[in-house]
């Protein structure tokens, strides 16, 4: 097959990342892939050796199209018409929700559209950029609907999004694809009992949403109770100042180390002894499963697609609501625990297990083939 994949850049998140690796493992398989981003990858993206493969092996241009409901200014969408024409792709596989407006700017004949929703649509941050999206999520949720366009969503939660907020009504149109691993990358250890101290670890950006401050705050909760801990955040990002800050403020600095934006996480993950999560709301979690592949149990925040991973007292753990006291309850009660936790870490790798790329790209071949002689059967 011919496959176009269209998203907004190359940068550290998850759904970026996966993204590429999707392309890649496609190509590998003998498919013809193209990879189009709306702007220059970050300079940090390219850095481990899977992502230098990711640059080296794809064929990734910037495209210079550009979506816009200024009637103006539509002259640039005929560049991404143009980019159509001359590869001609069985499949346009487009990942997040900036990237859906330029994909479906041109329905192109007998052409599949998959439009990958990895999670909410960001909210916009002023008033102008609100009355845009208005008018933005008025047309795309009439191009949402064209009968050459399928989606795929991470988790049940966000199948559950994608019918409630873009109004899509027939559900044999969203496919249910839980993000995968390279699960090579991420060698299992048997964990037996937590290490004094305890050693937790979180991977993700920077950002409100992750919930950095709840998990230094759960930190905090424990040294005042004379637990010990140590937490480990793993990522960059715009709150890398407030978060220091905080931790000085709680005079933390021997508990909370930020290593900012790391190329090698594996590493980081063999050192800890439990996953702590907090990000809400939280679609699925690439982090999450590369933690739990190394045989990580994982004490998450109830928040959407992410409690489908996690079976209480099997792999991990769920705590219901944001409460500092019972998040940090629940890490003393593991710690204390060896059998428990012990169980939970094999269970831990043997869930991650279920989510390998390799047979990941198997299920979305499927996917595009079945929708492709749907499509083949409602024109006939």
């Amino acid at each position: 097959m011919r496959i176009v994949h269209l998203l907004p850049q190359f940068s550290c998140g998850g759904a970026e990342l996966l993204s590429g690796l999707i392309a890649l493992w496609q190509q590998k398989r003998g498919h013809q892939v193209y990879v189009f981003t709306l702007t220059e990858p970050e300079a940090s993206f390219f850095r481990t050796s899977y992502q230098k493969e990711i640059q080296e092996k794809l064929n990734i241009a910037v495209t210079q199209a550009r979506w816009c409901i200024n009637p103006l200014r539509m002259g640039r969408v005929k560049t991404w018409k143009d980019e159509l024409e001359r590869i001609q792709p069985d499949v346009v596989h487009s990942h997040l929700y900036e990237a859906d407006g330029l994909a479906l700017s041109y329905i192109r004949n007998k052409t599949l559209y998959c439009c990958h929703v990895h999670g909410p649509i960001p909210p916009p941050v002023s008033w102008k950029e609100c009355l845009v999206r208005r008018v933005e999520l008025h047309i795309m949720k009439q191009r949402y609907k064209h009968k050459q366009v399928r989606f795929i969503a991470i988790s049940r939660a966000m199948r559950d999004y994608i019918l409630k907020q873009l109004r899509v009504d027939e559900g044999q149109r969203i496919y249910v694809l839980y993000n995968p691993i390279e699960l090579r990358r991420f060698p299992f250890r048997q964990r037996w009992a937590c290490g004094s101290p305890v050693r937790l670890i979180t991977v993700g950006n920077l950002i409100p949403r992750k919930q950095h401050r709840f998990l230094i705050d759960v930190v905090y909760h424990l040294k005042q109770q004379g637990f010990s801990a140590h937490l480990t955040i793993v990522g960059g990002g715009p709150l890398g100042e407030a978060l220091q800050q905080q931790i000085a403020q709680y005079g933390l600095q021997d508990c909370v180390r930020i290593t900012g934006t790391v190329g090698n996480v594996e590493h980081y993950l063999d050192q800890a002894d439990l996953y702590v999560h907090a990000a809400q709301p939280e679609p699925l979690g690439l982090a999450l499963l590369e933690a739990m592949a190394c045989g990580l149990p994982a004490l998450v925040l109830d928040g959407g697609g992410i409690s489908e991973l996690i079976r209480p007292g099997q792999n991990g753990w769920i705590i219901p609501q944001r409460d500092v006291a019972l998040f940090a309850g629940a890490i003393k009660q593991v710690a204390d625990d060896n059998e428990l936790y012990a169980l939970c870490s094999a269970g831990a790798r043997a869930a991650a297990e279920k989510y390998d790329i390799a047979s990941y790209i198997v299920q979305l071949e499927t996917v595009y083939q079945k929708a492709l002689e749907e499509m083949s059967n409602n024109s006939a």
